[in-house]
């Protein structure tokens, strides 16, 4: 469904201020004869202040109290600051190019001074619809609090937001409350390629921006994750993975890159813009990988279909058979076979079933199999799905459907 906001965070997305945090650091640490590494950084990158205070002292033995290491390192930050201000390119017109067709928010885990400064010296509270603050939160990034907080402030599901992070803590974040990821790194600040996963796209710089941007992502299947998986969209690179989880007569071909494999591939990773463009629902088949190692093990998705529902005694009005196809929002799932009995295929089916009755409103989800497809069928029964077997036995597809009604639509 569209997007109705786009959520900023502040340092390394709009000011290139995450250098001066980690100079501010360093030259703490000096003073006291001790080092702070690129890997303490990234343990603070993007926590609210009381919690990277609390790393620095942990990370370097002190005795210090937090309020004494929060004083001196954001001293040290607002002197640079004043001395310049690091805005990143394209950044501060990238508000306002979302201000032009979407609502805006600020929701930064920075100490509220440095926030407050920020946007004296930018204006940007002028543009801001909502600034929220790290300090004012229980939990920091990567606890999905302050954006969930920031949805509920505008009003909106957290679905229906776009958020632009430049920490892993910060995509985290974004992940765990349900929203849209665009990464930006900030400049000199590296990002594993573990959390690029989970960010549905990333931009070297915010100069690209554009609010055409936000309206294809909010159209397009987001990266879905759980504890053990990541159901994403297709991409170029996961030709090799194709094979096996294609149908019975692409799956039957030796070559992994067999042409009818490229064919397949790049009809997909096509098809996903042309639906956001037609502003179509995120048909199509999407990746499920093992969220540890990100290993293509399955797909999962969406198609629409003509079914005879007629044909079931459940969808009967009358005495007689209804032929008659209607239109329903039909679901796969395929899993490669050294994976199969782990409940993989529920498990990714459940985010997709989640995320379309809640961001799409879907009002039914159906599956279809053959008699003799006990493994699906046991995945629709741990979906919690109705089942019922078609007395008819015809067509062989629609031997047996099952079908999830959306109890929380509105």
């Amino acid at each position: 469904m569209p997007i109705r906001a786009v959520i900023f965070d502040m340092d390394g997305i709009l000011l290139d201020s995450e250098t001066y945090w980690f100079e501010s650091r360093i030259e703490f640490a000096a003073d006291l004869g001790k080092t702070w590494t690129m890997d303490d950084q990234r343990h603070a990158m993007g926590r609210s202040t009381i919690e990277w205070a609390e790393v620095m002292r942990e990370r370097l033995a002190l005795d210090w109290s937090l309020e004494a290491i929060m004083a001196d390192v954001i001293a040290r930050v607002n002197a640079k600051l004043d001395a310049r201000f690091p805005a990143l390119p394209g950044a501060l017109e990238a508000v306002q190019t979302a201000k032009s067709a979407y609502r805006v928010a600020l929701a930064s885990g920075s100490p509220t001074a440095v926030i407050d400064k920020v946007m004296a010296i930018t204006g940007l509270d002028q543009v801001f619809e909502t600034i929220l603050y790290g300090d004012d939160m229980t939990h920091g990034k990567p606890h999905p609090e302050i954006y969930l907080k920031t949805a509920e402030r505008l009003g909106v599901h957290p679905t229906e937001c776009f958020g632009i992070e430049d920490s892993a803590n910060g995509i985290r974040a974004l992940k765990a409350a349900g929203m849209i990821a665009l990464a930006v790194p900030s400049p000199g600040f590296t990002l594993p390629p573990e959390v690029l996963a989970l960010a549905e796209m990333t931009l070297p710089t915010l100069e690209t921006f554009t609010p055409d941007l936000v309206h294809e992502w909010g159209m397009r299947l987001p990266v879905l994750t759980s504890d053990r998986l990541i159901v994403r969209p297709f991409s170029a690179d996961d030709l090799s993975a194709v094979a096996p989880i294609l149908d019975d007569g692409l799956a039957s071909l030796d070559s992994p890159t067999d042409p009818s494999h490229q064919l397949w591939l790049d009809w997909q990773t096509r098809a996903y813009s042309a639906h956001a463009a037609l502003y179509q629902p995120p048909y199509g088949d999407y990746a499920i990988c093992l969220r540890d190692t990100g290993e293509v093990i399955g797909a999962v998705g969406l198609v629409p279909c003509l079914l005879p529902v007629g044909l079931l005694p459940s969808f009967q009005t009358g005495t007689a058979v209804d032929h008659l196809r209607q239109p329903e929002m039909g679901m796969f799932w395929a899993v490669n076979q050294p994976q199969r009995g782990n409940g993989y295929a529920g498990e990714a089916a459940r985010l997709l079933i989640d995320l379309m009755f809640t961001r799409w409103q879907v009002k039914r989800i159906v599956a279809t199999t053959a008699f003799d497809n006990s493994a699906s069928i046991r995945v629709m029964e741990r979906l919690g799905m109705t089942i019922e077997r078609n007395p008819h036995s015809e067509p062989e597809w629609l031997q047996v459907m099952g079908w999830l009604e959306n109890q929380t639509r509105v």
